[in-house]
């Protein structure tokens, strides 16, 4: 895509997905056309980990089309002249990937757009153009060959990007920023939608930085559970201006019954807590999904369950 030196606006869109399982695609800068990073070619060693530290998540997407009254769509800034690529993550994310990366293991769920990135030389995206500056990429997620599995649209855009989103995509990316807004409460509307056999409750609590801490507590510290969701937020009135805020579920129970009988958070009990940041959850495991602007999906089973993300789906409308 073409852009002049300064910073330009990319809108992306969610046009078709016929896959089971939940996607990511994001984008990663590069140094050229030739995809180098930091002077590491694609497909060599070190590449995917250089890639994903320099990443933006676009979305992650469901599948079917459980909620059709959703609309998934993203937005966010680039440098004018800069260079990226596409990549896709196979039912997984971008956290959960980073985390395996560190631990030692190398992930093989993750495909490139640029072809000399993929092992096997695989090409996994077709992209056609649909006006100025104005793409169509249909994503192929296994070797059936019919680039149906996820496809966007992505372009240049003159619109500002939505409030709160500042930081959404990055590490850790499902938080909405509010600090343009100095003081008072910001009127939301909280959309909520809903595929689960559990009852679950969600919540939104305030952290200090976009590590997710709480005070001199970080997330997966002892008492971090606790300290969140103690200090939930009240969504009947808005949330509030100068902050960061974090979503969280408590899976098949309510916010009283978690402070109650597992406050801790540990995995021996019922009723738990997950949160968007991994180090906070008690398995280890990504439960919450970027899947729009101030879209969020959860999973609320223990250890990931069915990793179908739609147990509950709240999108966050200012107003």
């Amino acid at each position: 895509m073409e852009g002049n030196s300064d910073r330009v606006q990319l809108q992306f869109n969610l046009t078709g997905r016929d896959t089971d399982g939940v996607n990511e695609v994001g984008i990663f800068l590069v140094d050229d056309e030739s995809g180098y990073i930091n002077g590491i070619a694609p497909g060599e060693a070190g590449y995917l980990d250089a890639a994903l530290s320099q990443s933006q998540v676009v979305f992650s997407v469901l599948p079917g089309n459980q909620f059709p009254d959703l609309s998934f769509t993203r937005q966010f800034g680039i440098d004018g002249g800069q260079e990226f690529g596409f990549y896709l993550i196979q039912d997984s994310t971008t956290d959960m990937v980073r985390a395996e990366l560190a631990a030692g293991s190398t992930p093989d769920n993750i495909f490139f757009g640029l072809t000399s990135a993929n092992g096997e030389q695989f090409d996994p995206v077709q992209v056609s153009e649909l006006g100025d500056n104005y793409y169509n990429l249909a994503w192929e997620d296994g070797y059936d060959g019919d680039f149906n599995d996820l496809v966007l649209s992505v372009q240049i855009t003159e619109t500002e990007p939505g409030f709160g989103t500042q930081l959404q995509g990055g590490q850790e990316g499902e938080i909405i920023d509010l600090r343009d807004q100095v003081t008072g409460m910001i009127p939301a509307v909280f959309g909520v939608n809903s595929d689960a056999d559990y009852d679950n409750s969600f919540g939104f609590y305030v952290i200090d930085d976009s590590d997710g801490r709480i005070g001199g507590l970080l997330p997966g510290d002892s008492g971090y559970a606790e300290a969140a969701v103690r200090q939930r937020l009240d969504t009947n009135v808005g949330l509030p201006a100068g902050t960061l805020v974090a979503p969280f579920i408590i899976g098949d129970g309510t916010v009283e019954e978690f402070l109650a009988e597992n406050p801790a958070n540990q995995s021996s009990e019922d009723v738990m807590a997950y949160f968007a940041f991994i180090g906070a959850n008690p398995d280890g495991v990504d439960h919450v999904r970027l899947l729009g602007d101030n879209t969020f999906g959860f999973e609320d089973k223990f250890g990931g369950g069915d990793r179908d993300y739609n147990d509950l789906v709240v999108q966050v409308n200012f107003i």
